[in-house]
């Protein structure tokens, strides 16, 4: 079993990134806030950055990670991403996101997140545990990891050095038996 393409909610269509795409990609990406806790993403963020961004994303190898592009109904335009990596090694996958910041505090990372989490559960029968981190201060993520039923299982203190300073990073879990309980 694969994890399907496209996965649809009430408000959200997660579909594969378009080269099409980059200039949306640019308009949200292209803000200092966006980028904060996003330590890989420059600022200021150019066309080509998008351009070089969707096109890794139409490349990666669907074994080891697999993107969507967040969109919001009724308009067919990315306002952000999801993505899983995958440690088939051990049957865990590591979720990512980013939303544009007209978007926070909305809800919409939630409903995509919980999608990705049942999509993966169900469509991955090996799949054992989904995990994420975040930096500490964003406390905004930690609470999407907490929405959907994500446990904290660490705090690495100081853990990376960003932008000049030691940053600390929680991460978050959720099982498979966990996953079927709340389900």
């Amino acid at each position: 079993m694969s994890l399907p393409d496209t996965i649809e909610t009430e408000r959200l269509i997660l579909r594969p990134f378009r080269m099409t795409d980059a200039s949306a990609v640019l308009g949200y990406a292209n803000n200092k806030n966006f980028s904060r806790f996003l330590p890989p993403v420059p600022f200021p963020y150019s066309q080509k950055d998008a351009d070089e961004f969707i096109a890794r994303r139409i490349l990666e190898d669907a074994d080891k990670s697999k993107t969507w592009a967040v969109t919001l109904r009724p308009v067919d335009e990315p306002i952000g991403g999801l993505s899983l990596r995958f440690n088939k090694d051990h049957n865990v996958a590591e979720l990512g996101w980013s939303i544009a910041e007209e978007q926070w505090g909305k809800g919409i990372v939630t409903e995509g997140v919980q999608a990705l989490v049942d999509a993966t559960f169900t469509h991955l029968p090996d799949m054992h545990k989904l995990r994420a981190g975040a930096d500490l201060r964003n406390v905004g993520s930690w609470r999407v990891m907490e929405k959907v039923g994500m446990r904290r299982e660490a705090h690495y203190r100081e853990h990376e050095f960003v932008d000049g300073e030691w940053i600390d990073d929680v991460w978050y879990g959720i099982l498979r038996s966990d996953w079927q309980k709340n389900s």
